[in-house]
C-alpha cells in the first residue's frame, strides 16, 4: 500500500489521515489521538514518516513546526534554517510536508508559487502607492496598514542598502519574529545577515514611513537614510526605495 522509498502513495496518505483524525494544534485544547508510535506500527512505517504525512496534510501543527514552514516559505535553506532554530537537518526535513504526492504537484507549481507571490506584491505596492496619493500630508495613518502588508509580502526578498557614506551597498533579507510562546508572528522585523541581525519593530517603520513622506513631499526625494530618522534607517530606505514610493535624487536630474 505505500512506498518504502520517496513520497508516500496518496492512497497511504489517506488512510494514515483517516486512522488519525481530527488535526492536532499545540495551541489549541485537541480530542485524543492515537499516537505517532501507535500509527507507525499499525502501517509498518516510521514515526519520523507518519509525522511527515500529518503535516503534509494539516493535521499535525506545533510551534517549532510552524515556524520551520515558514522559514521555508521564505525561502530559507535547510541550512539557513538549522542556524536560526537550531535543529539539526534531519529534524528540519521531518517538520516539513512531502512537496509532491498528496497535492499532485508538478515541476510548474514552484514556478506557479512564485509568480503568485509576485502577483500579490505588486497589487500591494500599487495600492500602497495609491494611498500615499490620496492621502493628507498632514496624516499617513491611513497608509499603515497597506505598508505592513508589503512589508508582510516582502519577507525573504533580496534587498541592497544604499551604500551611502563611504560604505558599499550590502544586500539583506528579512523576516517577520516568530514569538517564542505562541508560535505566532510578530509586529516586528528581524533583519537577517551573516554578521550580525537587527529587530526593528511596526512602529519604528511607520515613523521611518512618515520621515520619508515628509522629506519627498519638501524636496522631491529622500537624501539618504539619515532623513528617515530612525533604528535601521539604511534598511527601510532600500526597502521604500525598491518599493518605488521614495525617490534617492531630484526627479530631474
Amino acid at each position: 500500500m505505500k512506498k518504502e522509498n520517496g513520497i508516500p502513495s496518496e492512497e497511504f496518505m489517506d488512510a494514515v489521515a483517516s486512522e488519525y483524525g481530527k488535526p492536532y494544534d499545540d495551541r489549541i485544547k485537541n480530542t485524543s489521538h492515537p499516537s505517532l508510535s501507535e500509527l507507525a506500527n499499525k502501517f509498518d512505517t516510521s514515526t519520523v514518516r507518519i509525522r511527515k504525512i500529518l503535516i503534509t496534510r494539516g493535521l499535525f501543527s506545533t510551534t517549532i513546526i510552524r515556524k520551520v514552514i515558514r522559514l521555508r516559505n521564505a525561502d530559507k535553506s535547510i541550512e539557513d534554517i538549522c542556524k536560526l532554530t537550531g535543529l539539526m537537518p534531519a529534524a528540519v526535513k521531518a517538520s516539513l510536508p512531502y512537496e509532491k504526492g498528496i497535492y499532485n504537484i508538478d515541476p510548474k507549481t514552484s514556478l506557479g508559487v512564485r509568480v503568485e507571490r509576485n502577483r500579490k506584491r505588486k497589487t500591494a505596492i500599487a495600492n500602497l502607492r495609491d494611498l500615499i496619493e490620496n492621502c493628507s500630508s498632514d496624516d499617513f495613518s491611513s497608509c499603515f496598514d497597506a505598508l505592513w502588508d508589503c512589508v508582510v509580502l516582502y519577507q525573504g526578498y533580496p534587498f541592497m542598502t544604499s551604500g551611502r557614506g563611504g560604505k558599499g551597498a550590502v544586500k539583506f533579507r528579512y523576516l517577520l519574529k516568530v514569538s517564542s510562546r505562541t508560535g505566532d508572528t510578530t509586529d516586528e522585523i528581524i533583519i537577517d545577515r551573516k554578521e550580525h541581525s537587527k529587530t526593528i519593530t511596526r512602529s519604528t517603520i511607520e515613523l521611518a514611513f512618515i520621515n520619508a513622506m515628509k522629506a519627498q513631499e519638501i524636496a522631491g526625494y529622500v537624501k539618504g537614510p539619515k532623513k528617515l530618522e530612525c533604528f535601521g534607517a539604511s534598511y527601510l530606505y532600500g526597502m521604500f526605495l525598491q518599493w518605488g514610493i521614495i525617490a534617492n535624487h531630484p526627479m530631474n536630474d
